[in-house]
């Protein structure tokens, strides 16, 4: 628990100063929540039904609508007013494609979400010294080394899969929930994990809300929703080092040619 204010601006210079890392933030630039305050009909693009406790994902943003209004600006400015940022940021995805096949937004196509929408926000951030990271580019008609610095959570098919030319690397195969294979190292990547800084679910929680909320682990045969800090500590060490190995690696040589040998 980070607790107060004070206490996460503490963690942000202890994580710079004592141990020469960059804290930052997954944001979302994508999906609404019906449950916002920031939720708009200007530019959410509506869809879904509600579920039983109403938290569920209603729709996704038309950026392109978001930029015209200014409130991806103004919420922006709240991130980084409320949050210390620095350097880079991760956004959950980059979609082009939420408009399309949507009645009533015939008008804006993946173009229009590409140049006045994605570029902007993406200018906006770098004119303040942010880099960008996603998850994926759907959509994506141009190299998207132009506009990010790198993927994350990338799950492209093999045959879709490219080693782009500017150098943008990342994505893979493994699960949020700490698996990895071969191929992850393969395409240079050194994490498609999210990493909780202890166990999660915890133990002890009430039976009503492990049921509620967390019953799908056990049916699925899983323990912990990811890896974490206390549990898994050698695993991820490995996965910086080799990931960041097979990087440099890359780098310094141009790959033509991907055999699939085997598991990668």
């Amino acid at each position: 628990n980070l607790g107060t204010d004070a206490q996460l601006r503490h963690l942000f210079r202890t994580c710079k100063e004592k141990y020469n890392t960059t804290l930052s933030y997954h944001t979302n630039l994508d999906d609404a929540y019906r449950r916002s305050s920031d939720w708009d009909d200007r530019y959410v693009v509506a869809s879904g039904s509600p579920g039983p406790d109403g938290v569920g994902i209603y729709g996704s943003v038309c950026h392109t609508t978001d930029v015209e209004t200014g409130d991806i600006f103004r919420r922006l400015e709240g991130l980084l007013e409320s949050f210390p940022l620095e350097k880079t940021l991760h956004v959950d995805n980059l979609r082009l494609t939420n408009t399309v096949n949507r009645p009533g937004w015939e008008n804006v196509g993946i173009l229009e979400e590409l140049v006045c929408g994605i570029m902007p926000i993406m200018d906006w951030l770098k004119e303040r010294g942010i880099s960008t990271t996603t998850e994926g580019y759907n959509g994506m008609p141009i190299d998207p080394a132009c506009i990010v610095s790198g993927f994350w959570h990338h799950d492209a098919p093999d045959g879709m899969r490219q080693l782009l030319h500017r150098r943008v690397s990342g994505g893979g195969r493994g699960s949020h929930f700490g698996d990895y294979t071969v191929r992850d190292y393969g395409i240079c990547n050194n994490f498609h994990i999210d990493i909780a800084g202890r166990r999660w679910p915890p133990e002890g929680l009430p039976d009503e809300i492990w049921n509620q909320y967390f019953a799908w682990l056990a049916e699925q045969g899983i323990e912990n929703l990811t890896w974490n800090l206390e549990d898994n500590w050698k695993q991820i060490v490995d996965c910086l080092y080799l990931g960041a190995l097979l990087h440099h690696f890359y780098n310094e040589r141009e790959m033509l040619v991907w055999d699939d040998v085997g598991r990668g």
